[in-house]
Order: structure tokens, then C-alpha cells, then sequence
């Protein structure tokens, strides 16, 4: 049986390892091939961080949505909704009002009963909130987690965007 050879450096199989080579104008199949591949290619990876991120935003808010109140979640519901209707920081003062203002844009949204008199804890301010006050839980529940969950997707394109930037849009 007689091998066919082929040259080291043979212009059609030559690559330097990046992978970025254009494709030679002679029109051969594998020529053709591989300049269909690279416009392709443009288009494969924003695609895959888009269905990647539909996927995880499919899965937060299906969580969101059948997820009973974690042990701290009423409180900070609670914390949040004093922030946006009495302008007041005396609830929860052990942690940073960032992530109870992020809370609260969506707590606006779902335009809870609050009773601005209620006297206790914070513990009991929420449960009040939730389950006390009219207040449909599962629906508040969801518009307080809904602005966490775009916020966490919105993290996920920036580190896209700096992955890509560190590594350079030929490797991602």
C-alpha cells in the first residue's frame, strides 16, 4: 500500500495555532469550508452566552417562584419596604442598605400593604409584612427577588465582556 505524503508545509494545512488564519482565494472545498466556518463562528459564542444566561434566568425565576421566604428573606422584604415608603434606616442596621435598595425596586413594583405603625423586631416586621398585612407572600416574594435576578444576569454579561477582553475574541 502506497501513503500518500504531504508537506510540513503544505500551504493548506499550515496553521500557526491561533487559529485565525485567513483562508487562501484559491476556492478549494476546505478553503470555502473554513471561510463559512469563521462567520459563523462570529455569531456562535454571543449565542451561547445567550442561551446559556436564558437558561439561568429560566431557572432563577422558576426557583423565585416556588420557593418559600428563606430564614432572613422576610426581614430583609420588610427592611426594604421601611426604606421605600418611610425613608427610615432602623431596621437590619447590621448590613449595608445596597442589597435591601435593590430589593426595594422591586418591592416598589408589587406595591405592598405597610403598616408604618406596626412596633416589634425586624423578624416580626416581616412576618407581619408578608403574612399579617393582606399582602399576597409568593407575589411579593417574587417582585422583591425579580430585581436580584436581573441584576445577577446583568454580573454574568459583564464577566463575558471581561473574560473576552482579557483573553481577546479569538479564544472567547
Amino acid at each position: 500500500m502506497a501513503r500518500e505524503q504531504h508537506s510540513v508545509l503544505d500551504p493548506d494545512t499550515l496553521d500557526d495555532g491561533g487559529g485565525d488564519s485567513p483562508p487562501r482565494a484559491d476556492g478549494t472545498r476546505s478553503t470555502r469550508l473554513y471561510a463559512g466556518l469563521r462567520r459563523r463562528k462570529r455569531w456562535l459564542l454571543p449565542l451561547l452566552v445567550v442561551v446559556l444566561l436564558s437558561q439561568m434566568a429560566a431557572v432563577m425565576v422558576t426557583t423565585a417562584v416556588q420557593q418559600t421566604p428563606t430564614i432572613d428573606e422576610p426581614v430583609y422584604v420588610a427592611t426594604a419596604t421601611a426604606y421605600l415608603r418611610e425613608h427610615s434606616l432602623d431596621h437590619n442596621p447590621e448590613h449595608p442598605p445596597l442589597g435591601k435598595l435593590v430589593i426595594a425596586a422591586g418591592i416598589a413594583i408589587a406595591d405592598p400593604h405597610f403598616d408604618a405603625n406596626y412596633q416589634g423586631d425586624q423578624g416580626a416586621l416581616g412576618r407581619h409584612l408578608l403574612y399579617e398585612s393582606g399582602n399576597d407572600p409568593w407575589r411579593l416574594m417574587f417582585w422583591a427577588r425579580l430585581p436580584v435576578i436581573v441584576l445577577t444576569l446583568l454580573f454574568g454579561l459583564v464577566v463575558f465582556a471581561f473574560a473576552r477582553e482579557l483573553v481577546g475574541p479569538a479564544r472567547g
